[in-house]
């Protein structure tokens, strides 16, 4: 078992590589949108694929690197006889193109920061999943050696499917076998941990159950199912669920209300975590 301490200074560390990556493409992108005023979008957009195109292939390399270098030490701990751990890394330039075109977009709206920061949090999420495409490419190769891994929820950008793939714990030995893996979201949290025993219900890291897991899950498939909860309901209440504030709520009506209504008891749980 993963400590918990263990897996923290692991987390940090990958939030660490995300985000230099996410402050160093933010930057570069700003800095030369705001010293080109009188560029065009179309050249903004060309400058900022470059500038992406640059850095997110370094920090994937470092992201997939560290990841490697996790899995080689999880399968020490573990007393697996394994090869050392390739990596994987998940840049393509018809992503970095696709984001550029289509958050360029913003430049409309929200001005330069806004396109910037849209840029950063792509070289974020790609490094995090050369992180996870790193563990499942490694699992792959070791899964006749009995290697499995687990999709572990690390924060509160959890969503109803990422529980539904948590809640099932160390079953998965490549994407294929875990459905639509490959859709982790934006800002997704989630980590991809190995295992190397036999038990597939293992608690992998101390204090992620998958029972409770489901649980969880459980609790998530009613608030999408809830038909008279807006989508602003459904976040604040899964923030509750998770022990999330998220961000500022205005309710319009008072709290005692809630109790009277269809889906009040979501209400209350998210006045009660504001």
């Amino acid at each position: 078992m993963i400590s918990a301490a263990e897996f923290a200074a692991y987390n940090r560390e990958v939030a660490r590589i995300g985000d230099r990556a996410a402050a160093d493409v933010e930057s570069s992108v700003l800095a030369w949108c705001r010293s080109h005023d009188d560029a065009t979008v179309a050249e903004k957009r060309e400058a900022a694929k470059l500038i992406m195109e640059g850095f997110v292939q370094g920090y994937d390399d470092v992201a997939a690197e560290f990841a490697a270098q996790w899995y080689d030490h999880r399968a020490e701990q573990g007393g697996a006889r394994l090869d050392q751990a390739v990596t994987m890394t998940t840049y393509g330039p018809d992503s970095v193109d696709a984001v550029a075109r289509y958050q360029a977009r913003k430049l409309a709206k929200g001005g330069d920061a806004a396109f910037a920061k849209a840029c950063g949090e792509f070289a974020r999420d790609d490094a995090f999943r050369s992180l996870n495409e790193t563990i499942i490419a490694n699992v792959g190769r070791d899964k006749d050696k009995g290697v499995r891994f687990a999709r572990v929820p690390t924060g509160f950008e959890t969503c109803t499917f990422c529980l539904m793939l948590a809640s099932r714990g160390a079953v998965y030995h490549t994407r294929k076998s875990a459905g639509e893996f490959k859709h982790f979201h934006r800002r997704c949290d989630c980590k991809i941990v190995p295992g190397f025993g036999d038990d597939p219900d293992a608690e992998l890291v101390e204090g992620v159950r998958p029972e409770e897991l489901y649980e969880r899950y459980k609790q998530f498939k009613e608030i999408d199912e809830d038909e008279s909860l807006t989508s602003a309901d459904k976040d604040a209440a899964k923030r509750a669920v998770l022990g999330s504030p998220g961000p500022p709520v205005v309710y319009e009506k008072p709290k005692e209300a809630f109790a009277h209504e269809r889906g009040g008891s979501y209400d209350l749980a998210a006045h009660e975590a504001l």
